[in-house]
Order: C-alpha cells, then sequence, then structure tokens
C-alpha cells in the first residue's frame, strides 16, 4: 500500500501513511527497505526509500500547526525532534531528547480554560522538575514569526549543548 501511495500520493500523503504504519506496528524501517529491494524499478520506489532513508525519518503530528513547526524545523535544517511522545508520564508535542528540551504548541481554543492553564503549568513545573526545558509557541508564533520562532529554538537547542 506504500509503494502504491509513493507511485501517485503527495509528500505529506506519503509521510503521514508511513508514520501512522509505523505508529500502528504494521511496518519497520527493515521491512519497508525489504519490500523496497524487491520492488525495483517499480513507480515510486525511489521516493519512498529516500523518506525511509532520511535521517530525521516520518514524524506523525496531530494538528496544522505541529505540522508547520516541524516543517520549519526541517527546513531551518534544525534537529528534527520526536512528536506526540511521552515524557516523563506526560505526552507532549516535541521533544529533543538529548538537548533535554520540549516544545508545546498552544492553541487557544484548548488552553483559554482554567483547568487547560492549570494543568499545562503543572506538567511544565514536573518536566522542569525533572531536567527538561519547555517552550511554549502559539499560532500566531508559528504562522506570523517563523524566523523568530526558529531563532528561540535554535538558541534553546545551542544551549542545551553547551551546559552539556
Amino acid at each position: 500500500m506504500l509503494l502504491d501511495l509513493a507511485g501517485s500520493g503527495s509528500d505529506r500523503e506519503l509521510e503521514r501513511a508511513l508514520a501512522e504504519a509505523e505508529v500502528l506496528g504494521l511496518v519497520t524501517r527493515e521491512t519497508v527497505l525489504g519490500a523496497l529491494a524487491r520492488a525495483r524499478g517499480r513507480s515510486g520506489a525511489a521516493r519512498l526509500a529516500a523518506l525511509v532513508r532520511r535521517g530525521d525519518g516520518p514524524s506523525l503530528t496531530r494538528s496544522e500547526a505541529e505540522r508547520r513547526v516541524l516543517d520549519l524545523v526541517r527546513a531551518a535544517r534544525l534537529p528534527v525532534p520526536r512528536a506526540n511522545v511521552r515524557v516523563r508520564g506526560h505526552e507532549v508535542d516535541f521533544h529533543w531528547r538529548s538537548e533535554r528540551l520540549v516544545l508545546e504548541v498552544d492553541g487557544y481554543a484548548y488552553h483559554r480554560f482554567r483547568a487547560a492553564f492549570e494543568r499545562d503549568r503543572q506538567r511544565d513545573a514536573e518536566l522542569g522538575a525533572a531536567g527538561l526545558r519547555v517552550l511554549r509557541v502559539t499560532w500566531r508564533h508559528i504562522v506570523d514569526e517563523p524566523e523568530a520562532l526558529l531563532a528561540r529554538l535554535a538558541q534553546a537547542l545551542t544551549y542545551s549543548v553547551r551546559t552539556d
């Protein structure tokens, strides 16, 4: 199915399908590469192989804002984080493990209630106590100030490396 999609679908559709298949445990990098070895010359094989071999791999995001952040990070050639993973008992939007950095995308519709606000502060405090730093960004940061967002993120990633 992935090979068929690689022959006709968009890059985004292919990346999402591969990420979902990996998350569901349907494929691994090795099984896809094995299938590709048997499918030489088939339409889309080179495209799927390039995606599987890409160092950062596909990432499954839950929202348009998260997808845009990931696109910005890749375009800026910053280290690509893991997306929507559990860290210290909390699901976070993005995690740079070796840099001990978490980035959270805050949507107004979800975060305008006191309970969500308090829950986020509690999570930030728990992650901070575990030695992680949390950066928060909004849709406006992503869309209206992408360069500033990337500058802050690059600085945070660099700071992490300098202090290790």
